[in-house]
């Protein structure tokens, strides 16, 4: 009778555990970059808003600091791990 899956060498498994880990470096990586870049857009709104609402001209600008607002809620995607 034959196998429906060979036996994998030691060799095969440390090349998978080895991309297994890169994989997980290269997603932690780019997720620490968007969650710094989230906070970033953040903090910029924050100042803008901060300028608009001290310098009276809020409703000249509101409508650009509510799209950067906006954006930076849209910036993270939810994933299936995130549920």
């Amino acid at each position: 009778m034959a196998r429906l899956r060979p036996e994998r060498s030691a060799r095969a498994k440390s090349i998978v555990h080895g991309f297994v880990r890169v994989e997980d470096a290269v997603y932690a990586g780019l997720g620490t970059l968007l969650a710094g870049l989230a906070f970033v857009l953040l903090v910029a709104v924050a100042v803008a808003f901060v300028r608009a609402l001290l310098g009276h001209t809020l409703p000249d600008h509101a409508v650009i600091v509510a799209l950067v607002g906006l954006f930076v809620m849209l910036s993270k995607r939810p994933t299936r791990a995130d549920g």
